[in-house]
């Protein structure tokens, strides 16, 4: 209830567009969008290969501002605890 209030909250009164997309792909897009942030923030972001995540019926704006946000939040506790920081994504 109050994260997808929240979400709501954040994107607006942006009406959903549920279609088919490669989660994978946009995994990757969003770590490679904050790869940069991360290494400034002196934390090592890495995803471990293993089988491809599958298509699924999703509205993939939403998704990718929540693995984002995700991801943020993990670099930002790596970045404030011990060194080596580093981020796996699985």
């Amino acid at each position: 209830g109050e994260v997808v209030q929240r979400l709501r909250g954040f994107l607006g009164e942006r009406t959903m567009e549920m279609r088919h997309a490669d989660l994978g792909a946009l995994l990757e897009r969003v770590l490679e969008a904050r790869r940069t942030r991360a290494g400034v923030m002196g934390v090592a972001l890495q995803r471990r290969p293993h089988a491809p995540l599958p298509a699924a019926w999703i509205d993939p704006v939403q998704i990718e501002v929540v693995l984002r946000n995700l991801v943020d939040n993990a670099i930002e506790a790596a970045a404030a605890g011990a060194a080596p920081a580093q981020v796996t994504v699985e």
